[in-house]
């Protein structure tokens, strides 16, 4: 726990984290702002915080992979990875405390951003409009999008981070992110519109929106089947990205 705690205390200490939570609030600012403004008298939050809790789960999910990319990139970027192993030689220990602790702080950083963006919300629906009835069922929706929002900041923080474990670059990550935006969601709609099931924006919608339908089938994509997949994909590039680093000479 000692090593965990370690890697949590640098990830709240990195500049780079609290700019990114910077972006996003900033972002969902400007969108709540925009919207509340020009919907001035029928802007309603119990309407519009479903919506808004979504929007934030995607951003948040997208510099989640920026963080622990550059999380663990900075640390074989400056040669402190081999110091670290010095004293604590059992690599797989080193890995998972180092991704647990990025997991814990990621759950902190979500729930002070999930909050504050409901935050500015209600502000902005007390300035231009109305709260609106405030159910149990709306209330339970709230919960249940926020746990799902920081369940994929999760994925996507270990998706960068075990790119850039592997490859020992930040950049990588933001590479094979732009690659794969690119290459496989617009080429895989032209060549293959069938295979959309796969793409992992259609598997994103599907978790965060509790299910999702695709074009040209029959049966939806569930909010289960969306996570699982997504699950999977992060599981595997940690998988890879451990078995590189516990045979692989650091230097």
């Amino acid at each position: 726990m000692r090593l965990v705690r370690v890697e949590i205390r640098r990830l709240f200490a990195r500049r780079l984290t609290w700019a990114s939570v910077v972006v996003v609030l900033v972002l969902v600012g400007l969108l709540v702002g925009a919207n509340a403004y020009n919907a001035r008298g029928h802007y309603f939050f119990s309407a519009s915080a479903p919506i808004l809790i979504r929007i934030c789960a995607a951003l948040f999910a997208m510099v989640a992979l920026v963080i622990g990319a550059s999380f663990i990139g900075a640390e074989w970027t400056q040669g402190s990875m081999a110091s670290l192993l010095t004293w604590e030689p059992r690599r797989l220990r080193v890995f998972g405390s180092k991704l647990l602790g990025l997991w814990l702080g990621s759950i902190a950083i979500g729930l002070l951003v999930f909050g504050l963006a409901l935050a500015i919300n209600y502000l902005a629906a007390r300035r231009f409009g109305q709260i609106g009835p405030m159910p149990a069922v709306l209330q339970h929706e709230l919960l249940m999008s926020t746990g799902r929002g920081i369940a994929l900041a999760l994925v996507g923080g270990a998706v960068g981070f075990a790119i850039a474990y592997a490859t020992r670059l930040s950049s990588a990550a933001l590479g094979v992110g732009l690659g794969y935006a690119v290459v496989g969601e617009i080429g895989v709609r032209l060549v293959d519109p069938h295979a959309e099931r796969w793409l992992v924006s259609n598997n994103v919608t599907a978790w965060l929106n509790n299910g999702t339908s695709i074009a040209g089938s029959t049966s939806p994509l569930t909010v289960w089947q969306g996570g699982i997949y997504l699950g999977a994909i992060a599981l595997a590039l940690l998988i890879v990205s451990a078995a590189l680093f516990a045979r692989r000479d650091v230097t």
